[in-house]
């Protein structure tokens, strides 16, 4: 019998040390912290987990990775927890298997599988797939980095399984061949973990290889690693479907967007289809892509195209993504934690045209180059507002001599009552942090939430 060790108790975590347990398997799980940091979070569902886990007699270690593993034949790894840990490559030299919780998935998921990954978008993207499928009757299941485990998704049978899959997850997955693969936007991130773009992007191009020729590979030829990624794609005889805001329908372009008549084109094997954005409530270009996206994944699938066209113009959004809050005195308020890298707060900046912007950025710096953006903050920002462990780094980056006003702070309350106190009639105070929640919050939606509670007590 395998003996599995799960390293790191997070959602994916417990739900894989759930899996293997009522599956007849030796399992113990090993986190860092302490069980007495562990319960301090304010997630109510770790009581919730360590009891579940208990009554399957799944033994928890807390307070040292490393020592309770030893005897492990698998272990299967968070995705917060980094490979290049010393016991982690012990163990590989040793002929002990790294997996992950949603490669045990994949092992025994049947349904077809659309995968999704990118640096900004994929979240977005993930969900619009889904909800085109539901919305077209389909049983469909949406997980992997998005809400839910994708081995939850192994208790029925489903038509679709559409998984939102980070880098860090594409490391260890072996068993996928993605029925569609879609990448988003490419930019720099986790260099905190990866040595270069040229190695992060590695974990991207992943998705790619994993497929054979029947893979749809959807992906955005308005950037250089998007070309790359087609390249890569016909070296491998898969299909490209290729969405551009910026080139006209080609040979791989088969979806593009139409100011003028503000409609989304398609023209694929099976026709030519056109969604009017007219009424959509989700602003910006990036969101434009997002459903260029969504709809080359799963037009070709044989959706409804007047429930497609009832969704775009019914979906409001994501939480935490650009998601407005409140107007007060005048002065809206947006939250959008979820951008944790410089290509989310480029493309929100964006949104806001000539109008100055509040900026509130910071929390825990993944090895950025934040000076990139200088220019733009300076130009885009009235005043900005860093707290958390990277206010220092993003004041070096951005402080140039300029009209911007840039103040560090402590906490993300502290730099809301600052931008609260600043802000005028006219113009938006934005939460796009550029960087990781996890220096003060356990994730983006505690950070999100809690901001947002804040925004609502002024």
């Amino acid at each position: 019998m395998s003996s599995f060790a799960v390293i790191g108790l997070g959602l994916s975590g417990f739900s894989a040390a759930r899996r293997l347990a009522q599956t007849g398997n030796r399992v113990l799980v090993s986190e860092k912290k302490s069980r007495a940091q562990f319960l301090e979070s304010s997630d109510p569902r770790l009581a919730g987990w360590l009891a579940e886990l208990e009554a399957l007699k799944v033994p928890v270690y807390f307070g040292d990775p490393f020592k309770h593993v030893q005897g492990a034949t698998t272990l299967v790894i968070s995705p917060g927890v980094p490979l290049g840990q010393d016991f982690i490559q012990e163990a590989k030299s040793r002929g002990v298997s790294l997996i992950n919780e949603p490669e045990l998935a994949l092992r025994e998921i049947s349904a077809p599988v659309l995968a999704i990954t990118g640096t900004s978008g994929k979240t977005t993207t993930t969900t619009l797939i889904g909800e085109i499928l539901k919305a077209s009757g389909f049983r469909t299941f949406v997980g992997g980095n998005i809400g839910r485990a994708l081995v939850d998704s192994l208790t029925q049978d489903w038509d679709f399984v559409v998984a939102e899959l980070s880098s860090f997850q594409l490391d260890l997955i072996e068993s996928l061949v993605p029925k569609v693969a879609v990448v988003t936007s490419i930019d720099s991130d986790h260099l905190d973990r990866y040595l270069d773009f040229e190695d992060y992007f590695k974990s991207k191009q992943k998705l790619i290889k994993l497929g054979n020729p029947e893979t749809l590979n959807v992906l955005n030829l308005d950037q250089p690693p998007g070309l790359e990624l087609a390249a890569l794609a016909e070296n491998k005889r898969g299909s490209v479907l290729g969405f551009s805001l910026t080139q006209t329908l080609g040979d791989q372009v088969q979806a593009h967007f139409e100011p003028a008549t503000r409609e989304i084109v398609l023209v694929i094997e099976s026709g030519e289809f056109r969604f009017s954005m007219s009424r959509s409530k989700m602003l910006g270009d990036h969101n434009i892509q997002n459903w260029m996206a969504a709809l080359l994944a799963t037009v070709p699938l044989g959706v409804g195209i007047k429930s497609t066209q009832t969704l775009i113009d019914q979906f409001v959004g994501i939480p935490h993504r650009l998601e407005w809050v409140r107007e007060l005195e005048g002065v809206n308020y947006y939250n959008d934690s979820k951008s944790t890298n410089l290509l989310s707060l480029e493309k929100s900046l964006s949104i806001f045209g000539d109008q100055q912007v509040i900026l509130i950025a910071g929390g825990r710096a993944k090895g950025l180059p934040f000076a990139r953006l200088r220019e733009l903050v300076q130009r885009k920002c009235s005043h900005v507002f860093l707290y958390g462990e990277a206010k220092d780094e993003l004041l070096e980056a951005w402080q140039v001599p300029a009209a911007t006003s840039i103040k560090k702070t402590e906490t993300l309350f502290a730099a809301l009552q600052g931008a609260h106190l600043k802000a005028h009639r006219g113009q938006s105070v934005l939460l796009s942090p550029a960087c990781a929640s996890t220096d003060l919050f356990r994730n983006f939606e505690e950070r999100g939430d809690r901001f947002k509670a804040w925004v609502r007590e002024l």
